[in-house]
C-alpha cells in the first residue's frame, strides 16, 4: 500500500517513505505532499534512493490493539512477534525504508491521532532512521512539530534540524474543507523560503543516510 514517486535506474537499494499523516475526508495532506514532491523533484534527478508515498488512510490501522509492547519484540526481527496480520504488514512496510518524511497537520495543538497510533504500533522499525518533520496548519503547526519531534526521538529516530512549517493562514478553513490549496498558496510558501527549507531538510537527511553506520546502530 504505497506508491512509487521516484525510482532510480541504478540505485543504492535504499528507500525513503513520504508519509501522509492525515486520514480524514476531505483533506489537504495529499496535496501538500504533492507540493513537497515537486520541490524535491530537482534533488531526485540522479538520486540513488527510491521515494515512496505511504498514505495512512489506505492502511486504516485500528486503534492500537496488540497484545505485546512493540519495544519487547526482538530488535533484529520484530515482525513475527505481532499478533495481527495488519500489524505484521505495517511492520514489514516501515522496515523497507531507510528514512522517513512525515507530513502532518496540527489538530488542536497536537499530533493527529491516526499518525500517533501508526507510530505506536511499532518500535524497532523506526529506530536509528533519519526523519524529516514537515507540518502545516493556520500558523504552520509549530505545536505538532515539537510534539512529533519528541515522539520520534522517543523511538530513537534521528530527526533533522530543519523542520518546515507550512502556514495556511486565512486560507486554512477553505483548504481543510475542500482538500485543496487556494490559488497562489504554493507561490507564497516558496517566497517565504519554505521550498528552501524542504531542500535543506532533504540534504541533511541524505547526509545522515550516507554517513557510515556505527556498529550496533543498523536501522532495522
Amino acid at each position: 500500500m504505497s506508491q512509487t514517486l521516484y525510482a532510480p535506474t541504478n540505485g543504492s537499494g535504499k528507500s525513503i517513505a513520504l508519509i501522509i499523516g492525515s486520514t480524514r475526508t476531505p483533506r489537504v495532506g495529499p496535496t501538500i505532499c504533492t507540493y513537497v514532491h515537486s520541490v524535491l523533484a530537482p534533488k531526485l534527478v540522479g538520486c540513488p534512493y527510491t521515494l515512496q508515498l505511504v498514505d495512512l488512510a489506505e492502511w486504516n490501522l485500528p486503534l492500537f490493539n496488540e497484545t505485546i509492547m512493540p519495544a519487547q519484540l526482538p530488535a533484529n526481527d520484530p515482525t513475527p512477534g505481532y499478533t495481527h496480520d495488519l500489524s505484521k504488514a505495517w511492520s514489514r512496510e516501515i522496515r523497507k525504508y531507510d528514512a522517513i518524511i512525515f507530513v502532518t497537520p496540527q489538530y488542536n495543538w497536537g499530533i493527529p491521532a491516526a499518525l500517533k497510533n501508526a507510530i505506536d504500533f511499532l518500535y524497532h522499525e523506526w529506530a536509528n532512521k533519519p526523519a524529516i518533520v514537515i507540518t502545516y496548519g493556520g500558523r504552520g503547526g509549530d505545536k505538532v512539530r515539537d510534539q512529533l519531534v519528541q515522539v520520534l526521538t522517543g523511538v530513537h529516530m534521528n530527526v533533522v534540524s530543519v523542520r518546515p512549517g507550512l502556514a495556511l493562514g486565512r486560507n486554512v478553513a477553505a483548504s481543510v474543507t475542500d482538500g485543496k490549496l487556494v490559488d497562489g498558496q504554493e507561490e507564497q510558501w516558496t517566497k517565504a523560503g519554505i521550498a528552501g527549507q524542504i531542500i535543506a531538510a532533504w540534504d541533511e537527511m541524505v547526509a545522515m543516510l550516507e554517513k557510515p553506520k556505527e556498529e550496533g546502530k543498523e536501522a532495522k
